[in-house]
């Protein structure tokens, strides 16, 4: 599962407990809203999104939406992400 650190993605498989010492963890519950699937999640269940590593492409989906200003060229975006 995907996890951000210090407002990166990473793979928590490949991130030592240690390594994230005195860092800001986040992970994709973070994420979603407090009640209720978001709209990426929604998408993904509605589209019938494979439930593997579903929540954690999810994840990814959000930080890029976040950081991402210009809505034209997301399709891309969302394909170098997930590669």
């Amino acid at each position: 599962m995907h996890r951000l650190l210090d407002g990166k993605p990473v793979n928590s498989c490949l991130v030592i407990v240690l390594q994230s010492r005195g860092h800001e963890i986040t992970t994709v519950e973070g994420l979603m809203p407090a009640t209720g699937l978001g709209g990426l999640q929604q998408a993904f269940l509605s589209e019938g999104a494979q439930p593997y590593k579903r929540r954690a492409i999810a994840g990814l989906g959000l930080d890029l939406i976040a950081r991402i200003s210009d809505m034209s060229p997301r399709h891309q975006l969302f394909e170098q992400a997930l590669t």
